[in-house]
């Protein structure tokens, strides 16, 4: 995974695939599912707190730019808790 740190700051990329039919957006029920995933970032947010600083949704994926809190740069562990509520409760 490239990363680069300095003083003040990390910039980490990662590519995760994911399976296009579990976690798609653009179904019937779009906004639904835009209203799901929101609760589900908020319900992780509450655990494994982060500041989200930009956020796109496409049709199969979606990129965002996420502030950690100092000493916990496991944002791997946040999307993973952020998918697996949504597929559970879709």
């Amino acid at each position: 995974m490239p990363c680069r740190v300095s003083i003040s700051e990390a910039h980490c990329t990662k590519s995760i695939p994911m399976r296009r039919n579990a976690f798609q957006l653009l179904r019937p029920t779009r906004a639904e599912n835009i209203i799901l995933l929101r609760q589900s970032i908020a319900y992780v947010m509450q655990k494994h707190p982060f500041y989200i600083d930009a956020t796109v949704v496409l049709p199969d994926h979606i990129h965002a730019i996420w502030t950690l809190p100092e000493n916990d740069a496991d944002y791997a562990l946040r999307w993973r808790l952020i998918k697996t509520h949504f597929s559970r409760h879709i």
